[in-house]
């Protein structure tokens, strides 16, 4: 920097010290990746718990109601043992479906697409949304980022069948800068941008979204009117090849 000083120029020099700056937004990431990882490993724990425990007490109880049954004769008797047995075999399938949300093993054992590709279908079977799904990806992501990538489409995906009232969504993937983006498009009613960042009970609002997002190094977008349906775009970084070798 150039000052006049008694009619004398003076040059003052101004460094920062990008070092400081670098391992401090290192820190940053370690500090995410490790929330990111106790929060699954908690829900892998919740959802063995309950499969391990909760489901097989369920299927203990719909035994013996089936047998139960068997020594019945009364028609009175007999109904209300069926109806016991149907509230039972619903309770089982509330739970699959909580496991499900909690952990997909697809995310673990198959990647991205095809856990994003059963969770669609899941959907489609539960509100009649029909999907397109498309992915031009080159690899499957690392853990971390994929794990990032599943929960953010999920919340969006959970946006269009509560309140979307939409008839199709498009979902596709694709490498951009250095990490992987989403696109998730669907034909429903909209709303007013102003309305982007009120947050629903019980679920991530976009401004929430945006966080989670940008604390992963990435970003969300979001575009919508009235009864011109709503876009989410949303891009998350993909870690150097260096450091996944030495991940």
């Amino acid at each position: 920097i150039s000052v006049e000083v008694g009619g004398h120029t003076r040059v003052f020099t101004v460094a920062r010290d990008i070092s400081d700056r670098r391992r401090i937004e290192e820190e940053r990431r370690a500090l995410i990746s490790r929330l990111v990882t106790v929060q699954e490993e908690q829900r892998h724990r919740i959802a063995n718990d309950i499969h391990d425990d909760s489901i097989q007490t369920m299927f203990g109880v719909g035994i013996r109601l089936h047998l139960l049954r068997t020594m019945l004769v009364d028609g009175e008797q007999l109904r209300v043992v069926s109806n016991l047995e149907a509230t039972v075999d619903q309770a089982i399938g509330r739970l699959r479906h909580l496991i499900f949300e909690l952990r997909p093993t697809a995310l673990d054992h198959d990647g991205l697409v095809p856990a994003l590709r059963l969770y669609l279908d899941q959907m489609r079977t539960e509100s009649g949304i029909e999907f397109d799904l498309q992915s031009l990806l080159s690899a499957e992501p690392p853990a971390e980022p994929r794990v990032t990538l599943y929960r953010l489409a999920q919340e969006a995906l959970v946006n269009v069948r509560k309140h979307a009232q939409a008839h199709r969504v498009r979902v596709s993937l694709d490498d951009h800068k250095g990490g992987i983006s989403v696109r998730i498009q669907d034909d429903g009613r909209g709303f007013h941008m102003s309305r982007a960042n009120t947050p629903v009970p019980g679920h991530l609002g976009m401004a929430a979204m945006r966080e989670r997002a940008r604390m992963a190094g990435g970003w969300v977008e979001v575009d919508s009117a009235m009864n011109r349906g709503t876009t989410v775009e949303f891009w998350i970084p993909l870690p150097a090849l260096e450091e996944r070798n030495v991940a």
